[in-house]
């Protein structure tokens, strides 16, 4: 196999190189790294973004073919290196052809600031698909357009975190994702559609998920998203909506839920084929960044709060305490029946250091808020109430 040059990161090193193809070393100096087992060499260079592994081929020959057995890349455009496009795209190309197929790629984790070729990204998921993909993170811009649609049929990713860069064009997902040895799944910055105005329901194929995560996302015509999935047991939801057209309802058929977390504006309506048997932990966290917006409805927090009835353990911010006494006569209105409410953990923002606080100052000093504890708690057999700065 030829040698393979890499011009665009190279001539940092090769000043220090000796005649003898060798850094150079103070004298007496031992290099006793070199002297370690391939898998220890290979192992340590796991920790290395692969433009970082790919530099040790100019310590010595010891260090030449070693990247090339690497279990995971890490390639990603963000390095000064690379702040022309057509270096980071020749370097990719030249690391894909010269690394060793035998070896399976366990991990991916790629990042292009920018807008990506459609070649480059194709042949970046193709080359993971054929060499066993495990873990695969993908932070780009891919202009607007649909993935790759191999990307989401390749069976065997068990991790898998997709994001857009924040101000770019949200990412387009397809309506069915057919991967079957998924786990766990993190979508930032994608818009959901299934076309000709049907229900979005996406993740019924994946029938080994148990964790995802959705963060800032769109639901196109007729917005509802919905989420069918019979081993799914963690699910958080991120959202941020600007305007009322982006109030989307969320339907859950997920009977095997476990945890919930939900951070945002309290606007989407969120329904379920059944009363989740197995829900332990629920967390509803309004920033204080988007308290003010006009977007929230306490009245849509209720009927959170009955949808998750069984929850044992029950986490809110302040903020979202504020939400809630938002409605008139709160003191009047039938409360969830939380029937299974172990644990309620409030928890108040502070911006001191949380050593340099008084236990008084942890207080509830608010009586709406204190309000809001007690109408959340009224149907519950004596909860452990808990409030906590963070």
């Amino acid at each position: 196999m030829p040698a393979m040059k890499f011009d665009a990161i190279e001539p940092n090193l090769k000043r220090a190189r000796n005649t003898n193809g060798s850094v150079s070393e103070r004298e007496g100096d031992e290099d006793r790294l070199s002297d370690l087992p391939d898998c220890v060499l290979i192992h340590l260079l796991e920790f290395l973004t692969t433009k970082d592994a790919v530099m040790t081929t100019l310590l010595s020959t010891r260090w030449k073919d070693l990247w090339k057995r690497v279990p995971s890349l890490r390639l990603r455009r963000t390095d000064p290196e690379f702040r022309h496009m057509t270096l980071f795209k020749k370097f990719v190309n030249k690391v894909l052809s010269f690394r060793d197929g035998s070896v399976p790629l366990h991990s991916l984790d790629f990042c292009y600031d920018g807008l990506i070729p459609p070649k480059l990204l194709i042949r970046v998921v193709k080359y993971a698909e054929s060499h066993r993909i495990e873990q695969l993170r993908l932070n780009i811009d891919s202009g607007g357009i649909e993935l790759p649609p191999c990307l989401f049929s390749i069976q065997t990713i068990t991790w898998l975190d997709l994001s857009v860069p924040n101000g770019e064009a949200l990412g387009l997902l397809p309506k069915f994702l057919n991967m079957t040895a998924l786990m766990s799944l993190r979508l930032r910055r994608f818009a959901f559609s299934a076309g000709d105005g049907e229900v979005v329901d996406p993740f019924s194929g994946c029938i080994k998920l148990k964790t995802l995560v959705i963060e800032h996302y769109v639901v196109k015509v007729p917005h509802i998203l919905c989420i069918s999935n019979v081993t799914l047991a963690n699910l958080t939801i991120h959202s941020f909506p600007f305007h009322s057209k982006e109030a989307y309802e969320i339907v859950l058929s997920t009977p095997s839920l476990c945890s919930f977390a939900y951070r945002g504006v309290i606007s989407q309506k969120i329904s379920s084929k059944s009363n989740l048997p197995f829900l332990e932990e629920v967390n509803i966290d309004v920033p204080k960044s988007v308290l003010s917006s006009r977007l929230h409805s306490p009245f849509i927090l209720i009927s959170w709060l009955q949808l998750l009835a069984n929850v044992r353990s029950l986490t809110v911010s302040s903020c979202t305490l504020e939400i809630l006494s938002k409605i008139p006569d709160l003191v009047n209105t039938e409360s969830p029946c939380l029937d299974n409410l172990k644990s309620l953990i409030v928890k108040v923002q502070k911006f001191r250091r949380p050593e340099k606080l008084h236990k008084a100052e942890l207080q509830l000093s608010s009586p709406r808020i204190d309000g809001a504890v007690d109408f959340l708690i009224r149907n519950s057999l004596f909860p452990e109430v808990t409030i906590v700065d963070y």
